[in-house]
């Protein structure tokens, strides 16, 4: 007879910390902050799989933002430069650091700009076109820095805030 109640408390205790276990689990689920719901190495895919597997379930909606959308919001833009080609007369933004490529390149993702160009394997990008301005019939683009000729391709030269780029056909 003491086998048999030790074998059900046995059982009534399993039981009983597997529900305190589940509990515990519950809880620090409910809990989760909102900075806890996408880090850098979550994809929306996990964080929507999460939501809807029930894992987190303080968010009432989904919402949907890539990425590159995360760390486009996290820039802090430190400097800005003035561009001149043909038409074109524009202040773009930048973060120290970026060459006058990233800059340009960010200023077409964003619809500020547009550019074309080859890139050379060790020597960098070269523009060919950029807004109006368009080489050809023996002539290149060529560009300034505070009215000096550049002595280094775009994707090489590091801007100063205030710069003033000017582009011409030479």
């Amino acid at each position: 007879m003491k086998k048999i109640f030790t074998k059900q408390h046995t059982k009534i205790y399993t039981l009983i910390t597997i529900v305190v276990i589940l509990l515990c689990i519950l809880f620090v689920s409910k809990n989760i902050s909102d900075t806890d719901l996408i880090s850098e190495n979550n994809t929306i895919a996990e964080v929507q799989t999460e939501l809807l597997s029930g894992e987190i379930n303080k968010t009432k909606e989904i919402v949907t933002i890539s990425q590159e959308e995360i760390k486009t919001q996290e820039q802090v833009f430190d400097g800005h430069v003035q561009l001149a080609a043909g038409e074109i007369d524009v202040a773009l933004q930048f973060m120290t650091g970026e060459s006058l490529y990233d800059v340009f390149k960010n200023a077409q993702d964003n619809g500020l700009l547009e550019f074309s160009g080859r890139k050379y394997p060790g020597l960098g990008f070269f523009i060919t076109s950029i807004g109006t301005l368009r080489e050809g019939n023996g002539k290149n683009l060529m560009y300034f820095i505070n009215g000096e000729e550049a002595s280094v391709g775009v994707s090489v030269y590091v801007p100063h805030d205030g710069d003033v780029i000017t582009w011409e056909l030479k």
